[in-house]
């Protein structure tokens, strides 16, 4: 037990951890003990312990040995022949670890190692000798170094030696490394200007000093994730789950030969907090979900509609086009599975061929699928069956979570989606608009923008306007550009506005006044990715948005065939400012088939993309990446403890250290991305009030068109605009409180824990209390509801609001 330090993280030493038991920690404030954490098993004691390796060259006064091929728990020592006794030892938390040594070490003695643990003792490490070091260079200061870091990370040491960092002069930290690298901490935080040097010491010499490194403002920084491997399969659609993973798949990942031959079931999870990536199979081989469309729905299933029957085109569709299907399936996190939903609608029989089977028509190949306010999805678009009479479905469709179907729209489709001319209205960018109307900022068949008004008719559509003055967003392939809904802020009444990227200029238009035009922003983007570029076009760029508010911008090529034209700084944009920043280069190029999502703690996951937009395993982008924003340097605020659900015009609690501080309270729901448009996303800024101490109390937005229902990411902004890591909420339809006789959604989920195997925690026993109870006994916190969400399976989403009936509709 110990008292946690400012940066919320402290190491414990406890007894002898036994094999097979499993750790978990509380903590508690104030008297109020919060849940345990996420165990961690512990392995079982090994049969013997690996002899570990002294790594060469030693150097005479060397201050550290670096020792590897350990094994995490046990004790290294190291010992000199010479003395016959331990000179250093330390406790194993890597495979590999700097050891201190005293004395330092001394010429011509033979250094080895050797680890205990568990009652086990290693055989000794092959003996090095100590030398002595003839010449003593300037080491490197490894740049680029950013603002408000606290460590230096120095290359190019003798290993043994001490390193000395200086900034602006004066001396700030000093570490010694068994290795040729160190990250040496620094008293204090580096601030922009600031000139940082080194030196190295061993024995009597003192190096040079290094080449300075002036401190640069930091903007973000990119890292890999794994090897090159890392992803092991073409991530084509992803989406960020309620528990913290993301689920990514690619169906037959761009090959043909896939496809036909049934090799289709791929899917991965990457998991957010370890980075480790783990298989899912259980996909039959007639379904691949290749292009498909795909939504959250609101208990945090994801729906995956249509997807690819074959390559080769046939009926109605050209040789080499890309026939559609009617399968839909759900990805649940309760059992990180995916299971058989209700099929797709087939095309009206009354427009069915003659001699054609109607059971092969319908279906989507490059669909969109979007929530809609009352919590069903609508999909539109894409390439159906072989026997559909169009080469691109123009029938709206309807999933309803309640019953697991899907229902055509109204008595007539509508013909301004073409359906002959399929490319012009391929995954259409479609946004929920708070009235309630679905906006496509992708053109209709007359060239301009519309929306629908749901839910009864095809045909209802309202022209809004015409296409921005830039040919790639009226070029019928609108696909290769991205389209965000800006954040919505109850300050100016959630006000929607949209930006339209992947051009050389993204244009906003705000939906409440499109008669004002489009309006256009001016990005910064110079001399970049060749000299003399300005402003290049990003095919097949990505837009997320951050906590923040600003909309991070990332990958596309100017040429959308040829990766030697990427774009691989990101921009990022701020619509309070209505500017562009450039941000630091990706590794990567990411382009066709490229995905990226925000990530709980506000980082944003980057992966996939075929090579030069060819087929083929061969041309599979595998690495993953991560950008981590301006805000990940520096203090940033924290959340304790807050609602896991609130309902529309609810208030709910949310404890924070930092409540003092807290200048917004945002939301952003949960995001699925395929071909660089994610139709999930959206930001809310809340109304928030300050209570007692640590307690903010914030209220979800009566409109359901606003917060449309499923998880989001709470988050919590302070006074610097710096956000907190973001914790997992849903957001369901408004209702009255409901008893514990009437509230099947609640004994669903006490049912599914218990099959489970697991314990109520506090929190859920307190929520057990006030549905059997009642009003007589309130809650102590104003937690609107802290029990976890159930899950039914078949072929039926039963993560549905409970306060809806079959239509989906409130009582």
């Amino acid at each position: 037990q110990a008292e946690s330090p400012a940066d919320g993280s402290y190491d414990f030493l406890v007894p002898p951890l036994v094999g097979g038991t499993t750790i978990t920690a509380v903590q508690e404030l104030c008297g109020e003990w919060s849940a345990p954490g996420v165990g961690v098993p512990v392995d079982p004691a090994p049969a013997s312990l690996p002899t570990p390796k002294v790594h060469d060259p030693l150097y005479e006064c060397g201050a550290a040995v670096r020792v590897s091929n350990l094994h995490v728990g046990a004790r290294v020592y190291v010992y000199s022949a010479m003395l016959g006794a331990p000179i250093g030892e330390r406790t194993v938390d890597a495979v590999e670890v700097d050891v201190p040594v005293s004395p330092l070490l001394i010429a011509g003695y033979d250094i080895y190692a050797v680890q205990r643990g568990c009652g086990l003792v290693s055989s000794k490490s092959p003996a090095v000798p100590v030398g002595k070091l003839e010449r003593l260079d300037a080491p490197t200061v490894v740049s680029p170094l950013y603002s408000c870091e606290n460590a230096v990370r120095v290359a190019d040491v003798a290993p043994g030696a001490r390193v000395d960092v200086y900034v602006d002069g004066i001396f700030r930290g000093s570490a010694a490394t068994g290795g040729d690298t160190v990250t040496v901490g620094v008293s204090g935080q580096l601030e922009v200007g600031d000139v940082v040097t080194a030196l190295q010491r061993l024995c009597e010499d003192i190096s040079a000093l290094s080449k300075p490194v002036v401190v640069e403002e930091f903007q973000g920084r990119w890292y890999r994730v794994g090897g090159d491997n890392a992803a092991e399969i073409l991530a084509v659609h992803a989406a960020l789950l309620r528990t913290g993973k993301i689920v990514y798949f690619g169906g037959d990942q761009h090959d043909g030969g896939l496809n036909a031959g049934g090799d289709v079931d791929h899917t991965r999870l990457f998991d957010c907090t370890t980075h480790t990536v783990t298989p899912v199979t259980g996909l039959p081989g007639n379904v691949d979900l290749f292009c498909s469309g795909h939504a959250l729905l609101a208990g945090g299933r994801v729906l995956a509609g249509g997807g690819t029957r074959n390559w080769g085109g046939g009926g109605i569709h050209p040789s080499g086009h890309f026939i559609g299907i009617r399968d839909a399936y759900l990805f649940d996190p309760a059992d990180d599975l995916w299971h058989a939903t209700g099929k797709m609608v087939t095309q009206r029989s009354a427009d069915v061929a003659a001699g054609k089977d109607i059971e092969k028509t319908g279906g989507h190949w490059y669909p969109t699928l979007v929530v809609l306010a009352d919590g069903r999805v609508l999909a539109m678009s894409g390439h159906p069956e072989v026997d559909d009479s169009r080469h691109n479905n123009n029938s709206l469709e309807l999933y309803d979570p309640n019953t697991g179907t899907w229902s055509i729209v109204g008595p007539a489709d509508y013909a301004n989606i073409d359906i002959v001319d399929a490319r012009r209205f391929e995954y259409p960018r479609l946004h929920v608009l708070p009235d309630g109307t679905v906006l496509t900022t992708t053109p209709m068949t007359n060239g301009n923008l519309e929306k629908w008004h749901p839910f009864t008719d095809a045909t209802d559509w309202d022209h809004v306007i015409s296409p921005p003055p830039e040919g790639i967003y009226d070029n019928g392939f609108a696909q290769d550009t991205s389209a965000v809904l800006l954040p919505l802020t109850p300050a100016d009444q959630y006000r929607a506005r949209v930006l339209v990227a992947g051009g050389s200029t993204p244009f906003i238009l705000d939906t409440d006044n499109p008669g004002a035009g489009w309006t256009a922003t001016v990005r910064t983007l110079t001399g970049y990715p060749q000299p003399g570029d300005v402003n290049p076009v990003r095919e097949n760029m990505d837009t997320v948005i951050l906590p923040t508010g600003e909309i991070f911008a990332e990958g596309g090529l100017k040429n959308g065939s040829s990766d030697a034209t990427g774009v691989k700084r990101p921009e990022l944009y701020n619509p309070a400012t209505n500017s562009w920043t450039v941000l630091p280069e990706a590794e990567r190029v990411r382009g066709y088939h490229s995905v990226a999502l925000l990530m709980p703690d506000g980082a944003v996951w980057v992966a996939g993309s075929n090579f030069n937009a060819n087929s083929g395993i061969a041309n599979r982008e595998l690495r993953i990446e991560i950008f981590e924003p301006w805000y990940f340097c520096g203090r940033r605020p924290s959340i304790t403890d807050a609602a896991e659900q609130a309902c529309h015009g609810q208030e709910f609690d949310i404890r924070t250290p930092d409540a003092a501080d807290v200048r917004k309270v945002v939301l952003v729901r949960c995001g699925t991305v395929t071909h660089n448009f994610n139709p999930d996303q959206r930001h809310i800024t809340l109304e928030f009030r300050r209570d007692k101490g640590d307690l903010l109390v914030a209220r979800v937005p009566d409109n359901p068109a606003v917060a449309i229902v499923g998880y989001y990411l709470l988050f919590v902004i302070d006074g610097s605009g710096r956000p907190s890591p973001g914790r997992f909420i849903q957001i369901c339809a408004g209702r009255s409180r409901s008893g514990a006789g009437d509230d099947a959604d609640w004994w669903q989920r006490l049912r599914d824990r218990f099959t489970r195997g697991l314990d109520l925690d506090e929190s859920e026993i307190r929520q057990f209390r006030r549905q059997m109870l009642g009003p007589v006994a309130p809650p102590r916190r104003r937690l609107v509801l802290e029990g976890r969400h159930g899950h039914g399976h078949g072929e039926q989403d039963h993560d549905h609001d409970h306060d809806r009936d079959h239509e989906g509709h409130p009582h």
